[in-house]
């Protein structure tokens, strides 16, 4: 069995950087022990499978999985899958439609903008946090800290979230998973973010949720 593996580093102008994904194109899904086994050997955050997909409403299936499990959403490594798909197999079309464990998930493509339509998952406030935090996020404003599956970490504004430079190493040592936003000046409000992947075409992201 041959497969097709894309790392892709996503928020990062250049290699070994920003946060990688394995993006691993299948013709059918493979069986889940034999998936669960292939991110483990990668050993990324997450590794994703995408499938054509047989169902009207989507264009694509997409799977996540962690080296030790599989997740129900990853923002990155969907961006990711959209990159690969745009860039690298010239999907001729606008508007990806992933099939997820989340349901139906929207990346659109407007010359070098990617727009993600996601669920929204309403978090809590959390008036405590890991006091390493500030440095994880390049000593960055915090405006507020919340959580529902992950932790969501809101900065004064876009600008800051394209600046941000965060220390993964140190992120990896005291949280799992985490977001940043800010409120955005484009039609995609939610937050902005900067996607470098793979050190090949850079595309800027923006993502709303609803």
């Amino acid at each position: 069995m041959k497969l097709t593996i894309y790392q892709v580093d996503a928020f990062a102008d250049k290699m070994f950087k920003g946060n990688p994904a394995a993006v691993i194109p299948l013709d059918t899904w493979l069986d889940t022990d034999l998936m669960q086994k292939i991110a483990m050997e990668n050993n990324l955050s997450e590794t994703v499978f995408i499938v054509p997909s047989v169902r009207s409403q989507a264009d694509y299936e997409i799977r996540w999985f962690t080296p030790e499990v599989e997740i129900n959403l990853c923002g990155h490594a969907t961006l990711a899958s959209a990159y690969v798909l745009f860039y690298q197999l010239h999907f001729d079309k606008p508007e990806i439609r992933f099939s997820s464990l989340s349901g139906i998930l929207k990346v659109t493509r407007e010359n070098d903008l990617v727009c993600m339509d996601f669920p929204s998952w309403k978090p809590e406030r959390l008036d405590i946090y890991p006091d390493e935090l500030s440095a994880i996020l390049d000593h960055a404003e915090i405006v507020g800290v919340y959580k529902n599956r992950d932790i969501l970490v809101e900065l004064m504004d876009e600008a800051a979230v394209q600046k941000c430079e965060p220390d993964f190493s140190l992120m990896k040592k005291h949280i799992d998973k985490m977001i940043i936003t800010a409120p955005g000046k484009a039609r995609c409000v939610q937050t902005v973010l900067i996607l470098f992947p793979v050190f090949l075409h850079p595309a800027q992201v923006l993502m709303k949720t609803r």
